[in-house]
């Protein structure tokens, strides 16, 4: 004897098991409403994006992407090129500027801020963190014999540093020129020099000492000699108008 299979829902359906609303006895089949019903009805199916949309190109979607092969980066820079084409450039410098991050001091810039030719002691603030790294720097240099930057020899301004370990080893300032574009190292004549300079806004003088070659020793007092120069030629033009 064969039996058919039933499912739940028509079994629960049939019979003294249907509910009086629901029930089917006398009556002709009918149509049964779903026993379960989004809450949220029917929903639109969702628009196609357009042709060059960054979705575009995956199954489901309209037309090809030109993204579809590019990577991070590239898609990165597609998005900033238009971007910029949209704001205008003028328009974006202006709101990089006003948002540009504040950058902080290095080390090279404290002791930049804090260095000092000559150091007094008595007048360090050594409570500050920045003038102690100053002091341990200005520590470490040897204060003998000077190194001159003569770049600007010509209108006289010559700058002048003290000489480090490294340089104290290699005899640079004693054993060969002074002059740190200079590293000749015969015939070198010793100089004792008033120099004056500028620190913080404040002019200061130091009685310091170079070991220069005869090149450099010309550069070192070439205003000097250039003036010297000059007056002997003037000189010499007045004595001429004399002996006419």
């Amino acid at each position: 004897m064969a039996y058919k299979m039933t499912s739940f829902v028509e079994a629960h359906l049939a019979g003294d098991y249907a509910s009086e609303t629901g029930s089917t006895c006398g009556r002709g089949p009918q149509q049964q409403e779903p026993l379960f019903q989004s809450s949220m009805g029917s929903r639109p199916p969702p628009p196609k994006p357009r042709v060059g949309h960054v979705g575009a190109g995956i199954t489901g979607f309209a037309g090809p992407s030109p993204m579809a092969g590019l990577d991070a980066y590239s898609r990165h820079k597609k998005f900033i090129n238009d971007y910029v084409i949209s704001l205008g450039e003028k328009r974006v410098e202006r709101y990089l500027a006003d948002r540009q991050p504040e950058v902080g001091k290095t080390d090279y810039d404290i002791l930049q801020e804090n260095h000092k030719f000559i150091r007094e002691t008595e007048t360090d603030d050594m409570s500050n963190w920045e003038v102690r790294m100053a002091v341990k720097y200005y520590s470490k240099l040897f204060k003998e014999y000077c190194i001159a930057d003569m770049s600007r020899y010509k209108t006289a301004q010559i700058g002048l540093r003290w000489r480090t370990q490294q340089e104290v080893f290699c005899g640079d300032g004693q054993f060969r020129c002074g002059n740190q574009a200079c590293k000749d190292a015969q015939d070198l004549s010793s100089y004792e020099m008033n120099f004056a300079y500028k620190e913080h806004g404040e002019k200061k003088e130091a009685l310091v000492k170079l070991r220069l070659c005869p090149e450099c020793g010309v550069k070192l007092n070439y205003k000097k000699l250039k003036q010297r120069e000059k007056e002997m030629r003037r000189q010499a033009k007045a004595l001429k108008k004399e002996a006419r």
